[in-house]
């Protein structure tokens, strides 16, 4: 059964449909959620009308129907707490950066076009093969987290 994963995030909402079974557990949502989206499974909690959802119990204990709900909170990191990210630009290079994961998408490829001089407005960057599109949104709202990846492609 598909069942709906709902991610709030500053009045971003995104949706996401995940093949379970019955017999799935929330610990296993929430890697699967890891292996789709890179969320880290120890900074995910998963809510229905408000419940948690323990990592112990399966789809069936709650009585989950095809599309239901499910609310996905991801924990943010303390202030001042810096990420270790690797771009990879599209010429192979990579790079090191050190960011806090509040930061904009538009400030990480600023960041990134005084590494490499490639113009921030002719890049598209991908974390875990999902665009980060809205250049106003943080880090954040993409999951990204410690030791992630960010890929640069060229926009034409």
């Amino acid at each position: 059964m598909l069942i709906k994963i709902n991610y709030d995030h500053h009045q971003m909402v995104q949706g996401y449909l995940i093949e379970v079974l019955p017999s799935t557990t929330f610990l296993q949502l929430k890697q699967n959620i890891e292996t789709v989206l890179g969320a880290k499974v120890a900074r995910q909690t998963l809510l229905m009308n408000s419940l948690e959802l323990r990592d112990d119990h399966n789809v069936e204990f709650y009585d989950l129907v095809e599309e239901s709900d499910i609310t996905l909170r991801y924990k943010q990191l303390p202030p001042g707490q810096k990420l270790h990210l690797t771009v990879i630009t599209p010429t192979k290079w990579r790079y090191r950066l050190q960011v806090e994961e509040t930061i904009t998408v538009s400030s990480l490829k600023e960041e990134i076009q005084k590494l490499s001089n490639i113009r921030a407005e002719d890049m598209a960057l991908f974390y875990h093969n999902n665009e980060m599109e809205v250049d106003d949104f943080d880090l954040l709202a993409y999951f990204v987290s410690d030791g992630s990846t960010i890929t640069i492609k060229l926009t034409p």
